[in-house]
């Protein structure tokens, strides 16, 4: 079967070069537009999720998207696509969406609603930037940093599924896992390129590398690897979902809280280190099984 990034290129011709937002023209700032999905039995579990995770991890996987490309959050569009389900988990969905969206200062100007085998929710988001912060603006020299902390996400997984017990850590991992929230707004005025960390380190420093045509070499004994966690570094840079800043920027760079990760040398691909040496990462999920290089 074709693989994410080659079904994305046959209606967009060299995809890794997108980024997680649109540029729509204005007068004065940018207009910033990304759009996600959450589909039952590919991305939750309802015998896992309720309404209100739901709701939030919709908004906030959006609200990460333009935070790592400059953009602060304005308004909304919502498509819903419903199966039979209960009026309360529809009412719960909507109460926890609107409190949510309310407290984030964003408009919802409209949607779609539709009768859907499975829960299809789906939302689009626009918000405004002095500068559209890219994936592509990355050199050779920069360094590679990280906001927060890695492996919450996967370790609530992982004990929802009943492979690992998380023991005191449980219940803050699962709700990292089924409800992670955006990291705030920063000013990316000294970055040079970003996006949010959705799918893993792994896998989206790849994207980061590939879209800035620059080789990444990040050591795996630097990854903050979230405190209290039975995780290694090796486990921790395929945890999904973080939602924390993935950035290049000078070695100098004291903007905001960060972390550094590697670097970025001439050159292509991304390889991980430990004490000088490669090391072989797993990259994590994959929609269409095969390694891509396309959110």
């Amino acid at each position: 079967m074709l693989s994410e990034s080659q079904i994305i290129e046959l209606f967009q011709k060299d995809s890794y070069l997108l980024d997680d937002c649109a540029a729509i023209p204005t007068n004065g700032e940018i207009n910033l537009v990304s759009t996600d999905s959450l589909s039952e039995g590919t991305h939750f579990r309802r015998d896992w999720s309720s309404p209100e995770d739901l709701a939030i991890k919709l908004l906030h996987v959006n609200i990460s998207d333009l935070h790592s490309s400059g953009a602060k959050p304005s308004w909304c569009f919502l498509n819903l696509g419903l199966p039979s389900i209960e009026d309360d988990f529809i009412r719960r969905f909507a109460r926890a969406f609107r409190e949510e969206r309310m407290a984030c200062g964003i408009d919802l100007l409209g949607g779609d609603t539709f009768r859907s085998s499975e829960l299809q929710l789906q939302l689009t988001m626009g918000g405004y930037a002095k500068r559209h912060v890219m994936r592509s603006g990355g050199r050779p020299g920069d360094v590679l940093y990280v906001t927060g902390t890695f492996g919450l996400s996967l370790a609530g997984y992982l004990h929802l599924s009943g492979q690992v017990d998380a023991g005191g850590m449980a219940s803050l991992a699962v709700g990292r896992h089924l409800r992670p929230r955006s990291h705030p707004y920063v000013d990316l005025t000294h970055v040079h390129a970003a996006m949010d960390v959705s799918d893993g380190i792994a896998q989206d420093s790849a994207r980061l590398a590939k879209a800035s045509r620059v080789r990444l070499e990040i050591d795996l004994e630097k990854i903050p690897v979230a405190a209290g966690l039975k995780i290694t570094a090796e486990e921790a840079v395929v945890s999904g979902e973080e939602l924390e800043l993935l950035f290049l920027a000078d070695a100098n760079f004291s903007d905001f809280l960060a972390v550094p990760i590697g670097v970025a040398r001439s050159g292509e691909g991304c390889v991980f280190m430990r004490q000088g040496d490669p090391v072989e990462i797993e990259t994590g999920f994959s929609h269409f099984h095969a390694v891509d290089s396309s959110d």
